[in-house]
């Protein structure tokens, strides 16, 4: 499989942006630091139709509110110039109890009242009672929303999570963005 020419430009980018960025992130200037960050763009997404309606589907999520296991996965380098692009998976039907928040850049408060607004596995569970998707996945995948390098995520964490979800016979993912 080829590289695809949207993540070379953007590797052929990054490193003299983050160069120019580092004191603005260092700083804690995001919008600066943003403002010339080399967003991937492409010309058109692509697209998988469901093989079956999502009423018979595995339904999986994927949320960037940079959650873990307390005290059983290591939580996410939210210090890091760059962010983390790493992943963690717990099941979904885990308790919110033994979740933390390794997240930095957005605030806590609301996700701390219900943790439903960045992982809404309760909506989703009701959904599957219902019958309005088939099931949940058993597992759930979380990164964290501030990441920089977004090549190094798209080769390592997004492929791992992609072969975990195929392998899972997951047919549908809700990527919940913070």
């Amino acid at each position: 499989m080829g590289d695809d020419p949207v993540l070379t430009r953007f590797r052929q980018q990054y490193g003299a942006w983050l160069a120019a960025a580092r004191p603005l992130l260092e700083a804690g200037d995001f919008k600066r630091a943003f403002a010339t960050y080399p967003f991937l763009r492409y010309a058109d997404a692509p697209w998988t139709p469901l093989r079956r309606p999502l009423a018979q589907s595995t339904l999986a999520l994927v949320t960037t509110g940079g959650l873990y296991l307390q005290g059983q996965q290591p939580p996410f380098n939210a210090a890091h110039i760059e962010g983390d692009t790493s992943y963690r998976v717990f099941s979904s039907r885990v308790s919110p109890a033994t979740l933390a928040i390794a997240h930095t850049h957005f605030p806590h408060h609301f996700a701390e009242q219900d943790l439903n607004t960045i992982l809404p596995l309760a909506h989703l569970h009701r959904f599957a009672s219902d019958g309005i998707i088939g099931c949940v996945a058993e597992s759930v995948y979380s990164i964290t929303g501030y990441l920089t390098d977004v090549a190094t995520f798209a080769a390592s964490s997004a492929r791992a999570i992609a072969a975990h979800m195929v392998a899972s016979g997951v047919e549908a993912a809700l990527i919940v963005p913070v």
